[in-house]
Parts: C-alpha cells; structure tokens; sequence
C-alpha cells in the first residue's frame, strides 16, 4: 500500500469516528441536561403580607379594624385642631398679653400636647396589635393552605418575599404564586368577598406635631 492511500485510509478511519462519537456526545449531554432538569426543585415566590390582606377574610377582618379605629382617629384629629387653634391664638395674641398670661396659655398648650400624644401612642399600640393578632390568625390557616398548594403543584420551596430579611432578590413573574394562593385560600375558606374599593386607606392618626421650643 503506497504512502497516500495509508494517509487516505487513516484520515477516512478518524473522520467515520468523528461522525459516530459527536452524535454520541450530543446525546450523552441532552441526557445530563435532561437528568438535570428533572431534578431541579421548582420554586414559588409568596408575598405573605400581601397574601393575608388581600384574601377576603383578611379585607373583611381590615375592614371591621377600620370601623373600630374610626372614633379614635376622629378624636386624636380633633385634638390635635384644637391644639393648633390655641397655638395660632397665643401667636397672635403674644404681643397684647402679660406674661402671666402668655405662661399660662403656654402651660395649657404643653398640658394638652402630653395628652395627644398618649393617646396617638395608646391608639398606635393598640392598632398595630389588633394587627398582629390579625395576621397570626390569618396566617395560621394559610399555612395549612401553602402546605396542601405546594404539594399538589409540585413545589420543593415556597420563599416569602416579604419577609424582612428575604433572600429574593429577583424572580420570574411565573414564579410568584400570590394571587393563586389567595385564591385557594378563599375556596377552602369560603370567605364572602367584601365589596369596597382597594383605594380605601387603612385606619390611621395622624401623629401630632412636636411643639417647637422657644
């Protein structure tokens, strides 16, 4: 056999091996990827605050807050307008009045700012408690619901998003799973929805403004 037609048989030898051990490597990878794929755990993205507010019991419970709250908040802006009136009028009026006068309006005005402020932090305390035992009795059902959600779909991890030291950083709109939480929630609840507009502003005073000294 002369010199060439050894070259030509090698390199024809080396090219079929070629052509027979790439297919072999394209399908030995797609079958990692294929393993690895099926075993990677899914993962759900939950807003749990959101999640407790936005479920009709959560609105409603929101809802009767407010209602509760209202003759509180009233009174603290009542308050707080009358204190601003006797501040304006000892203002306006500083330089008619003796001094025994102006002491003792002053005496009136620093007397009723201490009250407004007990009782816009009575009133704070108290609702953000009201809140809490809210969300704990909330939470303590939807739990349930999260653990019967995650299995029937399939989820290895649900991650709270709201959590203050949450390790979400980014994640795919597909894996946030709020609102079909929600929804399970509500069909294993069976809560009737409250019909008001998601505009209304959750019960709140106004914290009184800090007397500026002299």
């Amino acid at each position: 056999m002369s010199f060439n037609a050894t070259i030509l048989k090698l390199a024809l030898g080396l090219g079929s091996s070629a052509l027979i051990s790439l297919p072999a490597l394209a399908q030995s990878a797609a079958a990692g990827n294929q393993r690895a794929t099926a075993v990677a755990p899914k993962i759900g993205i939950v807003n749990i605050e959101e999640a407790i507010v936005s479920n009709n019991e959560g609105k409603k419970e929101i809802e009767a807050l407010e209602k509760r709250f209202t003759p509180k908040r009233d009174e603290i802006n009542r308050l707080s307008s009358e204190l601003e009136n006797l501040k304006k009028d000892l203002t306006a009026q500083a330089g008619k009045l003796s001094d025994a006068e102006k002491a003792s309006r002053a005496q009136v005005i620093a007397s009723k700012e201490k009250a407004l402020q007990r009782n816009f932090d009575d009133a704070q305390t108290e609702l953000q408690q009201a809140k809490q035992e809210i969300g704990k009795r909330i939470y303590k059902k939807l739990a349930v619901v999260m653990d019967k959600f995650g299995r029937e779909h399939g989820y290895a991890i649900l991650l709270d998003a709201s959590a203050q030291q949450s390790p979400v950083l980014w994640a795919s709109p597909d894996s946030v799973v709020t609102k079909a939480l929600v929804d399970a929630y509500n069909a294993e609840n069976r809560v009737a929805e409250v019909n008001k507009s998601p505009t209304t502003p959750a019960p709140r005073t106004t914290a009184p403004a800090t007397r500026k000294k002299p």
